[in-house]
């Protein structure tokens, strides 16, 4: 039995709401996990992304500058 401070009374939770509970937390970190995860894997092919357009835009000013 826990008394809530706000409101003045007291609440009784039960072991059923309490795993609930656990569970849907236990969910968002899943689910935080899995997003992290697929954001890290994502870097790898960003940067490769943006290292080809520098590439491809290095190669256009050379050709520009060379006559």
């Amino acid at each position: 039995m826990r008394i809530d401070l706000w409101n003045r009374k007291s609440t009784f939770h039960s072991p059923q709401s309490i795993f609930r509970r656990a569970q849907s937390t236990l969910e968002y970190a899943v689910f935080t996990a899995v997003v992290a995860a697929a954001l890290v894997a994502m870097n790898v092919y960003v940067r490769r992304s943006i290292q080809a357009n520098l590439k491809q835009l290095e190669g256009q000013i050379n050709a520009e500058a060379v006559p």
